[in-house]
Formats: C-alpha cells, sequence, structure tokens
C-alpha cells in the first residue's frame, strides 16, 4: 500500500454538507484502482487475507452508545446472546458512560462487552475497532451508525451494518435536535452495506424518505420465551409488593416516560373506566415529568388508583401481575413491550402505528392514535374476553413468529448475504 501520508479525503453525502475526513492515502469514494489514492480497495493479496482471516472468525461487532434500559439495547443483547449461540463471535461495544442513578442491562454470561469511553472522534474506540478486523459490524442506533459513517474509510474490508428501529417522521418528532437526525438519518444509511429495519413500517419509510434509494431488509424483534412466561407467583409477588388485590383488574403501560410513549393519553382513557379497575405505569423518567402525569392523575380524580412503579427488576413478574398491557404510543417501530407482555400470556391493546397490529393479529385489540374513548372501549373489551385463553393464544404468537431462534436465523442470513 502507499505511504501513509495524510490527505484530506471528502466523504459527500447526497443532501448534506462534506464530511471531511482524514485518510492514509485512500478514501471510500468507487471507481479508482486497488491500492491507489482514491481508492478504498485494497491491493488483492491483502483483501483475499483480510477476507479469510474473517471467513475463519465469523466475528461480528455490535456497536451502541450505551446499555441502559430500552427496548433497543434489550434487543442488541438479546441478539449477542441468539447469534453466539449459532457460532459466532460476538462483541458488543460501548462508548458512552452512563451515570451511577441509570439503570443499565448486564452483559449476560457469554457475550463479550468491551467499554471504550470517549467524547467527539474518539481514537481509541476506532483503534480498537480497527484491532478486531471484525467481518461485520452493526450499529444499534442512529448515533453508532452516524460514527460508522464516519469511521468507514479506516475500517478496511468489514461490512457496516446499520439498525433503523424509528417509525417517526420529522414533523413528530419533540426537538429541533430530533428532527435533524431524522431527516439526516436516511442519508448517512446511504453508506451502509446493509441495513436492517425491525418493522415493515419501518421499511417502507425508510425507502420513502431515501426516494427508493435504500431497501432495507426486515428482521422483526426476538423475545426470549423462558425469561418472558407465564408466571402466576411472579405475579402475585409484585402485587403484593405494591398493595394491589389479587382480584382486582389491573391495566399496565409499560414504557419508559417518555413524549413518543404518550402517558397522557393513557391516564384520559384510564378516567373513562370503572372506579374497580386500577392502573400501572411500570417505568422510569424525568422526575419533572413524573411530577406532571402525576398532577395530571390527581387533576382527572384518579388518585390512589394509578400506580407509578419507576423501572422495575424483575419484568417478567410486573407482566404477570397485569389483566391487560397496553401501548399508547404516538409513533412505534415494532412494540418490545406487548410481544413481551404476550409471551407471559398477557392479552394486549395497543395504538395502531408501527406494525403494532401486524404483532397482535387476532389475539389483542388495536385504535387510532389520540383516541381516548376507543382506548377505553378496548380494554373493557379485552378485559371481557377469558383471559387464560386469550392469554394462551397470545403467547403462542410469539413463539411462532417472534422467538430469538427466528431472530437468529434472520439476522445470520443478512450477514452472510451482504458478506
Amino acid at each position: 500500500m502507499r505511504a501513509a501520508a495524510p490527505v484530506v479525503a471528502r466523504h459527500f453525502l447526497p443532501g448534506s454538507l462534506p464530511l471531511i475526513a482524514w485518510s492514509a492515502g485512500f478514501d471510500s469514494r468507487p471507481g479508482a484502482p486497488a491500492g491507489a489514492p482514491g481508492s478504498s480497495k485494497l491491493p488483492p493479496a491483502i483483501s483475499v487475507s483480510m477476507a479469510m482471516a474473517r471467513e475463519e472468525r465469523r466475528r461480528l461487532v455490535l456497536l451502541i452508545d450505551c446499555l441502559r434500559i430500552g427496548g433497543a439495547e434489550r434487543q442488541l443483547i438479546t441478539l449477542a446472546q441468539s447469534l453466539g449461540a449459532k457460532g459466532f463471535e460476538v462483541i458488543v461495544i460501548t462508548y458512552r458512560d452512563v451515570p451511577a442513578d441509570v439503570a443499565t442491562f448486564c452483559v449476560p454470561p457469554g457475550v463479550q462487552h468491551v467499554h471504550v469511553p470517549g467524547r467527539g472522534w474518539n481514537r481509541k474506540l476506532l483503534r480498537r475497532l480497527r484491532a478486531l478486523q471484525p467481518a461485520w459490524i452493526c450499529g444499534g442506533l442512529p448515533r453508532a451508525n452516524l460514527r460508522l459513517v464516519l469511521y468507514r474509510p479506516w475500517l478496511g474490508t468489514t461490512r457496516l451494518i446499520m439498525c433503523f428501529r424509528s417509525c417517526c417522521r420529522p414533523r413528530q418528532a419533540p426537538s429541533l435536535r430530533r428532527r435533524i437526525m431524522l431527516r439526516a438519518e436516511p442519508v448517512f444509511l446511504r453508506w451502509a452495506d446493509g441495513v436492517i429495519a425491525n418493522s415493515q413500517a419501518g421499511r417502507d419509510l425508510l425507502a420513502c424518505a431515501s426516494h427508493g434509494r435504500i431497501q432495507a431488509r426486515v428482521v422483526p424483534n426476538g423475545i426470549d420465551t423462558e425469561r418472558f412466561r407465564p408466571d402466576a407467583d411472579g405475579g402475585r409477588r409484585f402485587r403484593q409488593e405494591h398493595g394491589i388485590r389479587d382480584d382486582v383488574a389491573l391495566i399496565g403501560i409499560v414504557a419508559r416516560l417518555h413524549y413518543a410513549k404518550h402517558h397522557e393519553l393513557f391516564l384520559l382513557a384510564a378516567a373513562q373506566m370503572p372506579a374497580a379497575v386500577q392502573f400501572a405505569c411500570i417505568g422510569g423518567g424525568p422526575v419533572d415529568y413524573i411530577r406532571e402525569l402525576q398532577t395530571m392523575a390527581q387533576g382527572l380524580g384518579l388518585g390512589a388508583r394509578v400506580l407509578f412503579t419507576g423501572d422495575t427488576a424483575d419484568m417478567g413478574a410486573a407482566y404477570n401481575a397485569l389483566s391487560l398491557c397496553t401501548l399508547c404510543s404516538r409513533f412505534e417501530g415494532l412494540p418490545n413491550a406487548l410481544a413481551e407482555a404476550m409471551a407471559c400470556g398477557v392479552p394486549c391493546v395497543g395504538t395502531e402505528v408501527g406494525d403494532t397490529a401486524a404483532l397482535l393479529g387476532e389475539t389483542g385489540v388495536t385504535v387510532p392514535p389520540d383516541d381516548a374513548a376507543a382506548l377505553a372501549k378496548a380494554w373493557g373489551t379485552v378485559l371481557s374476553w377469558d383471559r387464560a385463553r386469550a392469554g394462551q393464544r397470545a403467547r403462542q404468537r410469539i413463539l411462532d413468529c417472534y422467538s430469538t431462534a427466528a431472530l437468529a436465523q434472520r439476522t445470520a442470513a443478512v450477514l452472510e448475504a451482504i458478506r
């Protein structure tokens, strides 16, 4: 290869400002001869040896900023476990420090986890990725995907896979920063070797936003049906810990307290339900927002009928305590919370966003977003069903269509196809 005299290589992303990157004599633009300046292609001998090394290792790096409690983070851990069982060498790499009071996932045994903290460019992270020489690097969230685009000139023949999970349109975003990211994401995803969407709705949105340039492969979320399973004892224990009788109908929303999850709609619908029904908001969030929701609950006359649990360590027990699980989201891809509840044998009601209707199938009910009356009516309908039979149908749907085995098989097929 050419001596590493630093040159400035401009990587023009369509519709965006040029991204300036330093490279050692080559960049990622197509068309130049192998080994020549301005080429991302390595000389044949080096390319062959690196390809052979990847063939031997089947090494996959899953890159995400941190492992704080969240749906994308849970799916990344689940994917790491599942692919490890299929013979992949999986390494989870994080690079953002999390405050001590913020709950995070623990990486399970058998999964390697490397934390490379740093801000901005983070040269240590880039050096670690280069040293590992993985066959693939998969970005878990937009920030990780953008970082991979910037690092691409230095990653040789490693294939870059980027995940697209959002079904939020820019006009729905709660902040200017988020709107900018949503508009930029379809631009930098064009630089990936492959894009995985966790929902058909997400795939369609991305295809529209990129004017058909990006055709993502759909790999739905996978649910650990051993961890999330019917557990009557766990459900009773959760109710006892929070002072809820076993014979009381309990409707729960399991989600972080965030604008996207629309807890206000949950409270508005709760106010239209009979006084005997109780409610649980399971998930953490900003203290100020929790106080706003508690004040709103008091104003609606709900009082002690609404329980705010914060983050819960034993999510299986929390799901099993519910008579019905619901989501009121303004936008979703494929909602983990409903899928996990279904795996626990809990019937569900959700808003008609993302792939929620496809997930529930005939086992639950969906209603239009922002319609509290329709939501309350759907709750009443599902509560009238035979709980055991409805729960059995819901769990069977997860076993048939959304298992971790299916997640691993579908993801492995994508990886091998773009190797």
